[in-house]
C-alpha cells in the first residue's frame, strides 16, 4: 500500500465547508455591489457600539480584582499620659545680698564645727499610666458596661461600646443617626466586599453580617474608580488621590480630619498613624466645625446621603438620609453640613449616596433605600474588638 494512503486525512469541522463557502459567496456579493454610505456609516457606528459595551462590562460591571500597594501603616505602641510635675517653690521672699556683703557678715566657722551639708532630695513625682494609643476607656468610664450587654430596637451598650440610634423626622426629610462612644479604635472598622480589594460590590447587611458589625453604612464606594486614596484598618490599598475630591483620615489615635486634595500629604499622614482613609467627599465642615458654604462636588442638589461625623477621639456618628420618596425628598449639601454641626460634630465627610446610601441596625435595614438600594464596594461599621 503506498505510504500516502497511510496518512491519517485531516478531518474537517461540521459545516466548515459551509461556512467557507457563504464567506466565499458574501465577499462576491459585495464585490458586485459595494454598500451605501449610509450602511457603512450605520455599521460602524455599530461596532464602536459593540467594543463600548463590551469595554464597560469588562472595566466597570465584572468585579476583578486589583494591585493593592500593601503599605500597612501599623497601630503605635503606647503612648504615656503626662501626669503633673510638683515644683518646689522658690524662695523668692529673701533679700538678696552681695557677694561682698555676704562674705562681711557671714562669720568664719572652723572646720571643726561646720554641720554636714544637707543633701537636696527631688520631690516625688506622680508615676504616668501608659495608655494605649486609640484607647477611650478611660475618659467616659461610666458610659461603658462592666460585663453585659444591653441590647434594644435604638440602642446598644457593653463593655466596649455606648451606642444610640434616632430617627428624626420633620419637613419632607427622614434622617437616621447612629451616636457612639467607643472603648477602642478598632471598634471603628471597615470591610470590602467579598473581603478583595477591586471593583467587588456586596450588600451592606452581608458585609456587616460577615464581620459582625453592630451598626454600618456605606462607604465611598470606591470600586467604581480606578483612582483615588484608600486606606482600610491600617491598609493603604491605593496612594492615588483624586484631585478634585476632598479626603478623610482617621488616624490610630481616634482624631478625624479632612483635607482639601491641595492640603493633603500621604507621606505625612502615613507617618502620623494613619488607620482608615476616604476620597469622595466633600467635606462638611470647616476647621473651626462650621457648616461650609461651598462644597468641593457636583452632587450638591438634593439627594439621599450618608456621612460620617466627629465628635472627639472616641466619639463619632454615622448619619444617613432618605430621599427621592414623596416622604423624604432628602438633604441638599448645605442641609446635611448644617444637620452635622446642629449634631455638635467637629469635623464631617459625605460618603456615596443616592441609591447607595443605607444604614444597618441590629442586621436589619433601618432606612429606606432608594430605588431599594443597590451593592457597593465598603462599609463602615462598629463591631466588638476581638
Amino acid at each position: 500500500m503506498p505510504a500516502a494512503q497511510n496518512r491519517r486525512q485531516p478531518q474537517k469541522r461540521p459545516g466548515a465547508g459551509r461556512f467557507a463557502r457563504f464567506t466565499a459567496w458574501l465577499k462576491r456579493e459585495l464585490a458586485k455591489r459595494p454598500l451605501p454610505l449610509w450602511c457603512v456609516i450605520v455599521a460602524d457606528i455599530l461596532v464602536f457600539a459593540v467594543a463600548i459595551i463590551v469595554f464597560a462590562l469588562f472595566h466597570h460591571v465584572l468585579p476583578r480584582a486589583r494591585v493593592s500597594a500593601n503599605i500597612v501603616s501599623a497601630r503605635p505602641g503606647t503612648a504615656v499620659q503626662a501626669a503633673p510635675v510638683e515644683l518646689q517653690p522658690a524662695a523668692t521672699d529673701m533679700p538678696v545680698a552681695t557677694e561682698a556683703a555676704l562674705i562681711e557678715e557671714v562669720p568664719e566657722i572652723p572646720e571643726e564645727t561646720q554641720a554636714p551639708q544637707a543633701t537636696a532630695v527631688p520631690a516625688p513625682t506622680a508615676t504616668a499610666e501608659p495608655i494605649p494609643v486609640g484607647y477611650f476607656g478611660h475618659k467616659w468610664p461610666e458610659k461603658f458596661e462592666s460585663t453585659s450587654v444591653h441590647q434594644s430596637d435604638d440602642a446598644y451598650r457593653s463593655p466596649n461600646i455606648n451606642m444610640t440610634v434616632k430617627k428624626i423626622e420633620g419637613d419632607k426629610q427622614i434622617y437616621y443617626v447612629a451616636d457612639f462612644y467607643i472603648k477602642d479604635i478598632s471598634s471603628f472598622q471597615t470591610a470590602l466586599a467579598e473581603d478583595k480589594y477591586g471593583s467587588f460590590r456586596e450588600w451592606p447587611r452581608e458585609m456587616a453580617r460577615r464581620h459582625g458589625g453592630i451598626v454600618a453604612v456605606n462607604g465611598d464606594y470606591y470600586g467604581t474608580r480606578s483612582e483615588g486614596f484608600v486606606a482600610r484598618n491600617g491598609t493603604v490599598y491605593r496612594e492615588e488621590r483624586v484631585l478634585e475630591r476632598d479626603i478623610c483620615v482617621l488616624y490610630w489615635d481616634g482624631v478625624m480630619e479632612t483635607y482639601a486634595p491641595y492640603e493633603f500629604n500621604a507621606s505625612e499622614a502615613i507617618a502620623r498613624g494613619m488607620y482608615q482613609a476616604w476620597n469622595f467627599g466633600p467635606a462638611l465642615l470647616d476647621a473651626n466645625g462650621d457648616p461650609l458654604s461651598e462644597f468641593n462636588t457636583d452632587v450638591a442638589k438634593s439627594n439621599p446621603r450618608t456621612a460620617v461625623g466627629y465628635y472627639e477621639p472616641g466619639h463619632y456618628c454615622f448619619f444617613v438620609a432618605d430621599g427621592r420618596s414623596k416622604k423624604a425628598k432628602g438633604p441638599t449639601m448645605q442641609e446635611l453640613a448644617q444637620v452635622m454641626h446642629d449634631l455638635g460634630c467637629k469635623a464631617a465627610y459625605n460618603m456615596d449616596g443616592g441609591d447607595t446610601s443605607q444604614m444597618v441596625f441590629n442586621d436589619k435595614v433601618i432606612s429606606n433605600p432608594s430605588d431599594g438600594g443597590r451593592k457597593c464596594s465598603d462599609i463602615l461599621m462598629v463591631v466588638e474588638p476581638e
